[in-house]
C-alpha cells in the first residue's frame, strides 16, 4: 500500500515539469503495456474476443485507476509547483495540515465518495505537496539520523500490522482494511518515513536504480491490466497460497513475483527501443516520464 504512495511522493520529490514530450512518451508506456497485452490475450484464449468498445476503454486508461488520477496530477502540477515556489513555509504547513485534516476525517474516517478509498486524485495533491515542502524544507528532519527515521518506520510498521491484526481475528475486516487504504494516516506516516529514508540514504549504484526505477511503472501496468491478473497473475498466486506450506509458498511467492518484475522490465526495454525510434521519426523527444 505504501508503494503507490510513493510513486506520488517521488514526483513530488523531483518535481513533475510537465512537457508534450513526457506526456506522449506516458500515453505510450501505458498504450503499450494495456492494448498490446488485450491483443495478446484476444489470440491467446478463446473466451475473449476482440471488442470495439473494449479497446476504446484501454484507449482512455480506463483499465487502470491510478492512470487517470496520476495524469490530473500531471496536469495541475505547474500550479502546485507555482503555489509551493511562492509560498512561505509557515502558509505551505498549514496548507498541508488543513489538508490532511481534511482528508482524514472526510476520505478516511467518513469515507466520502470523491476521496474514493484513497484511489482519488485528491490524495495524490496531498502526496505531491508534501514531497515538495520536505525537498525544499529539509531542515525540519536534517539533524535526525537514518537510523531513528528507520526505527520509526519500523514503528509504525509494527503498530499498524497489529491493529490490523488485532480486527482481522475479532471479524473486523473492513475496518482493518480502513488502516491499509493510501488516504489512512498509517500509509501516509509509512510513505513519508519511507522518502525521508531513502532521501538520507547514500548509495553508490544510482545508474543501476535510475534504469530499474525508469521500469518500476510497467511492473504495475503488467501485472494489474485486467486479463493478465485475472487469467494469470491471480490464480498462479491463490494456488501458490493454497497448496504449500507458509515457508514454501512465501519463497514461491518471492519467485513468482521476481519473474513478473523481469518479464515487466523486458517488456520496458522493448518499450522504449520503439518509443525512440517513434520519437526520432516524428522529431519527438524520447525522454522517459517520471
Amino acid at each position: 500500500m505504501v508503494c503507490v504512495n510513493m510513486f506520488v511522493l517521488i514526483s513530488g520529490w523531483y518535481g513533475i515539469r510537465p512537457n508534450i514530450k513526457k506526456l506522449l512518451s506516458l500515453f505510450f508506456q501505458v498504450w503499450f503495456f494495456s492494448i498490446l497485452g488485450y491483443l495478446v490475450f484476444v489470440f491467446s484464449y478463446e473466451d475473449i474476443h476482440f471488442s470495439i468498445a473494449k479497446f476504446v476503454h484501454y484507449i482512455f486508461f480506463s483499465d487502470y485507476w491510478f492512470v487517470p488520477a496520476y495524469l490530473l496530477l500531471y496536469i495541475l502540477s505547474p500550479i502546485l509547483n507555482s503555489f509551493v515556489e511562492n509560498s512561505t513555509k509557515r502558509n505551505l504547513m498549514v496548507v498541508i495540515i488543513c489538508f490532511y485534516l481534511f482528508q482524514f476525517v472526510y476520505g478516511w474516517f467518513d469515507r466520502s465518495p470523491y476521496f474514493d478509498h484513497g484511489c482519488s486524485p485528491l490524495v495524490f495533491l496531498g502526496l505531491y505537496l508534501i514531497a515538495r515542502f520536505l525537498r525544499i524544507h529539509n531542515e525540519l528532519y536534517d539533524k535526525i539520523s537514518i537510523s531513528k527515521v528507520a526505527v520509526g518506520y519500523l514503528l509504525v510498521l509494527f503498530i499498524t500490522v497489529l491493529l490490523c491484526t488485532l480486527m482481522a481475528i475479532k471479524g473486523n475486516v473492513k475496518w482493518a482494511e480502513l488502516l491499509m487504504q493510501y488516504s489512512s494516516p498509517f500509509t501516509v506516516c509509512l510513505s513519508v518515513l519511507l522518502l525521508i529514508f531513502f532521501s538520507k540514504l547514500k548509495l553508490n549504484s544510482y545508474k543501476t536504480i535510475a534504469l530499474l526505477g525508469t521500469s518500476s511503472f510497467a511492473v504495475y501496468l503488467f501485472h494489474d491490466s485486467t486479463y493478465f491478473y485475472e487469467k494469470i497473475f491471480y490464480p498462479i498466486g491463490c494456488w501458490i497460497y493454497v497448496n504449500n506450506s507458509t515457508i514454501c509458498s512465501l519463497l514461491l511467492l518471492f519467485l513468482f513475483l521476481s519473474v513478473i518484475y523481469l518479464i515487466s522490465f523486458l517488456l520496458d526495454l522493448m518499450r522504449i527501443v520503439l518509443w525512440e525510434k517513434i520519437a526520432r521519426y516524428f522529431n519527438v523527444s524520447s525522454t522517459n516520464s517520471r
